[in-house]
């Protein structure tokens, strides 16, 4: 793709039909696709003067490979594409009740996050990340203890938590489709039907999360532009 090519993808109500784009994609280089044609070959009988009598089209598709960086926002595109459906429980953004010193195991917020959540607490050079255990209404026991002090009313933001369910299962599953949408300069495509099937997370020795992503689906098609 050209680098200046954008991207979208699309969940898909109907399977194998195209749905308009709901998110970009942002990919990075060398990402991919290929429109794959099988020959059906029409081979002669024993006696006859030619091997090859025919040769008609069969069955065509696309492959797609899309590597990226990993943004928390795409990356949960790709999980529910491979996994399953997820539940979100959001995060809530609240504030210190009472003041902390380093090293507490306890925070005192005004409201209570979900269970287990990663708290952004404070601001500035003293904003840290900390776990939480089960808290006791707003009480909130961490996992790791505080690294510096933090006054009453400071912020508090607590992440989102998706859990993902495998429902890969039974012989009624259907994998999700999804369409992808692509313009190039000489006019938008779109591919419907696209099931992924592979994903990778890939930590460099810099630290850096990369992601890659196949897919294969329907050969593209032409979109209107009215």
């Amino acid at each position: 793709l050209s680098r200046t090519a954008p991207l979208a993808i699309a969940s898909e109500p109907t399977p194998g039909t195209y749905a308009s784009p709901a998110f970009t994609v942002t990919f990075s280089q060398p990402a991919k696709y290929k429109q794959v044609i099988t020959p059906l070959r029409d081979l002669a009988l024993r006696g006859s003067d030619s091997q090859l009598e025919d040769l008609l089209q069969g069955p065509a598709w696309s492959e797609w490979e899309i590597p990226s960086d990993c943004y928390p926002d795409l990356l949960g595109w790709y999980l529910r594409a491979v996994i399953g459906p997820d539940t979100c429980v959001p995060g809530i953004t609240t504030s210190l009740a009472s003041s902390a010193v380093a090293g507490l195991s306890v925070l005192a917020l005004g409201a209570g996050p979900a269970p287990g959540t990663v708290l952004m607490v404070g601001a500035g050079d003293t904003l840290e990340y900390v776990q939480i255990g089960t808290p006791a209404g707003t009480s909130c026991p961490t996992l790791t203890p505080l690294r510096f002090r933090h006054l009453a009313g400071e912020p508090v933001v607590s992440q989102s938590v998706h859990t993902f369910s495998q429902q890969q299962l039974g012989p009624t599953f259907a994998w999700p489709r999804y369409s992808l949408t692509m313009d190039d300069g000489t006019g938008p495509l779109g591919w419907p039907g696209c099931v992924f099937g592979s994903l990778q997370l890939v930590i460099g020795m810099d630290g850096l999360v990369k992601l890659r992503a196949a897919c294969h689906g329907f050969p593209p098609a032409v979109l209107s532009t009215d």
